[in-house]
């Protein structure tokens, strides 16, 4: 998926929400958009946006949005693993964000991401994925 610049984004937006005009684009706004794949030409031969520019503006927004679950992830994490030093279950954290705020998958993939780096891990204590539990790397040195 295409990673939108502020100067994609600002042409990208208008057009996608039809308060612009893709005929009212400069040549250099054009041929930005259409390198990214953005901007194409349709049947009749005319300028218009292709199908992945909204999927991308979709894209850029939930990146977004994760990036805040991502850091209220890990506040919380933080403050839970200090109470309860033997880990804590992915709800736990979830409601302590907030479960109207962001989804499951949300904090799933924050807490995946914090894995990843290292900074925790997962324990399950049997096969069962419902028992596992997040709790602090004590190797990670932040």
């Amino acid at each position: 998926m295409t990673t939108l610049n502020d100067t994609t984004l600002s042409l990208l937006l208008p057009l996608t929400t039809g308060t612009r005009k893709v005929s009212k684009l400069s040549a250099k706004q054009a041929v930005v958009l259409a390198s990214q794949g953005l901007l194409g030409l349709n049947d009749d031969g005319a300028l218009s946006l292709t199908d992945k520019a909204p999927k991308a503006v979709k894209a850029h927004y939930q990146a977004l949005r994760q990036e805040r679950v991502d850091q209220a992830v890990a506040y919380q994490l933080g403050a839970l693993l200090t109470e309860s030093p033997n880990g804590v279950k992915h709800r736990q954290v979830w409601e302590a964000i907030g479960r109207d705020d962001c989804s499951r998958s949300e904090v799933l993939k924050s807490l995946k991401a914090l894995r990843k780096l290292g900074a925790v891990q997962t324990i399950c204590p049997s096969g069962n994925n419902f028992q596992q539990r997040w709790v602090r790397n004590p190797e990670y040195v932040a």
